[in-house]
């Protein structure tokens, strides 16, 4: 986008609604992102990540990102991952924008150089810190009920999927899934569909059922133990969706062959 110290556009988002926004800015404009909830606009520049109110078009909130971005205590998670070549599991999470919205939350994911932080969309404060929590981020998944993050990050060349609780900002639980060599072997030929110019579309989500936590990641079914983080299983394919039956005891899952699996809870 090609935008010059101002503002000017309507926005449409996934909930059948425009935003007109016209607002002064500081710094050539990177990215923008309508926040489907509260209307808001995420705008990114070179230097900031900032709010602006959809109904006032006054800012909100904005910080430099040099003020995270200059912590260097992920540099060592930054080079392991660097030197990793062909590696088809990470490859499939690579994004070209920095500032990316955490479906069906209040909060943004944004990616800095050596550093990932997720942020209130609404306030600008920063929930998660990987500098701080020695975690980079891959994928994040809200749990509404429990007002907690289900992360998938890396530390120290291990995949662990992480139980962090926003009203304390502690890691409930951490469970390792795999090293990335490992998961690169095993679940790489799947996630070559996510890499490339033209790649496979899924949409991963997430539910909650009794005790366990069900969720996809780049289609792949885990369902994991809400109290302990211990994975129950997983598929060993992609699949496009999953639901529940109205007893929810069993999970319907769908293929991209758009056949339907019955699977017990237990």
């Amino acid at each position: 986008m090609n935008v010059k110290n101002y503002i000017a556009l309507s926005v449409f988002c996934s909930m059948g609604a425009f935003a007109q926004v016209t607002v002064d800015m500081k710094a050539d404009i990177e990215q923008v992102l309508l926040d489907p909830l509260s209307g808001n606009v995420l705008v990114e520049d070179k230097d900031n990540v900032s709010c602006v109110n959809g109904q006032t078009n006054e800012l909100n909130w904005s910080f430099a990102k040099k003020d995270y971005a200059s912590i260097t205590t992920l540099e060592g998670v930054t080079t392991t991952l660097n030197k990793i070549e062909n590696n088809d599991f990470l490859n499939a999470f690579n994004k070209d924008e920095e500032v990316t919205l955490i479906p069906q939350s209040p909060f943004a994911a944004v990616r800095l150089e050596h550093n990932d932080l997720i942020v209130n969309s609404a306030t600008g404060e920063v929930v998660f810190n990987s500098a701080e929590m020695q975690y980079r981020i891959l994928q994040t998944y809200y749990l509404i009920a429990e007002n907690n993050l289900l992360i998938l990050g890396v530390k120290d060349s291990t995949i662990s999927f992480l139980n962090y609780d926003l009203a304390s900002k502690k890691v409930l639980w951490s469970n390792d899934l795999g090293t990335l060599d490992s998961l690169g072997k095993s679940l790489g030929n799947l996630f070559k569909a996510f890499t490339g110019k033209v790649t496979q579309q899924v949409e991963d989500k997430i539910i909650t059922a009794s005790d366990e936590i069900l969720v996809t990641v780049k289609g792949v079914l885990y369902t994991i133990n809400k109290t302990s983080g211990k994975i129950n299983w997983n598929t060993s394919y992609i699949i496009t969706n999953f639901f529940l039956n109205q007893r929810k005891d069993k999970i319907v899952v769908i293929t991209d062959e758009s056949s339907f699996l019955n699977s017990s809870m237990h």
